[in-house]
């Protein structure tokens, strides 16, 4: 059903940019091709650590990082990998849909993964036969993130421990009509592989559907506009405090003069009062000498 396809690589690039006091990082349109002789890849691995066993068979992301200071940051760095005769970046951004608690951190790093990659493909990983919401939630958080275009980009990889799971994935589609929407919205892409990700064949399927992604979205990478969550957060924090800010002044004002109005008014119809009396009192002893 799918393809291989040829084409140009692109070395995966850690640029320490970012466009500060700016809602949005731009990206540049890219197009490539893969290089038949040195094939490479990029790509992003997102969704719940409970879809994936980590360690030093695991062909795409081995090793779990033990170390706590900033993981959700360094972990974001791509790890080099050769599968099937292609040298691939693999960025580890499984559970950091979690993260919200360093929402300006995370931002301003994936700000700079996209910024200076080029990703051929967004694998989403789920556990077969146990959707989850923080699955739903993972993809939620993607668009989000990363803008709606990503979708095209995405490929669900369902992982399993036993082949008597992996036989049942047409029957979990069926019966399961939350996963068969979730499908739908990544393009009707997926692939089965074994939870701890070390089987060559499978792996080898895995590069050859991404070459298929990839000449189906006519060679090109993943571009667009990343809404920064947490800059676009702090902006319209920053705009409502100023508009708030604003009318407090504006009703300041308006009682301020509203008040001043009334007091001058209260002045002047004491005066007429005061004057009135005076001519009536004048005109009362005219009349009583």
């Amino acid at each position: 059903m799918y393809s291989e396809g040829g084409g140009k690589g692109i070395k995966a690039r850690w640029r320490e940019r970012h466009r500060e006091g700016s809602g949005y990082i731009s990206l540049r349109p890219v197009q490539s091709s893969m290089d038949n002789k040195f094939p490479s890849l990029s790509t992003v691995l997102f969704g719940s650590s409970s879809s994936v066993q980590f360690g030093h068979e695991n062909l795409l992301l081995g090793e779990k990082q033990t170390h706590v200071e900033n993981t959700e940051v360094s972990r974001i760095e791509p790890l080099q990998k050769k599968i099937s005769e292609r040298h691939i970046s693999v960025f580890n951004m499984i559970d950091l849909h979690e993260a919200e608690l360093y929402l300006d951190c995370v931002d301003h790093h994936i700000g700079q993964l996209v910024n200076g990659n080029e990703i051929h493909v967004f694998i989403f990983v789920v556990r077969l036969g146990q959707l989850t919401n923080d699955d739903k939630m993972s993809l939620e958080w993607l668009q989000r993130v990363f803008g709606a275009k990503v979708l095209q980009f995405v490929m669900i990889l369902f992982t399993y421990e036993t082949e008597e799971e992996c036989n049942t994935i047409k029957d979990d589609l069926k019966r399961n009509p939350d996963l068969k929407q979730l499908l739908e919205k990544c393009g009707g892409r997926y692939l089965t592989c074994n939870k701890m990700m070390n089987n060559q064949s499978e792996m080898r399927d895995l590069m050859k559907k991404i070459e298929h992604l990839f000449n189906e979205n006519q060679q090109q990478c993943y571009t667009g506009e990343m809404p920064n969550t947490a800059s676009i957060r702090k902006k319209k924090l920053e705009s409502s405090e100023h508009q708030c800010g604003k009318n407090s002044v504006f009703f300041s004002d308006y009682f301020s003069l509203s008040i001043s109005n009334v007091v001058t008014c209260f002045l002047h119809i004491t005066d007429f009062y005061r004057v009135v009396f005076q001519v009536t009192h004048q005109k009362w002893n005219q009349m009583h000498t």
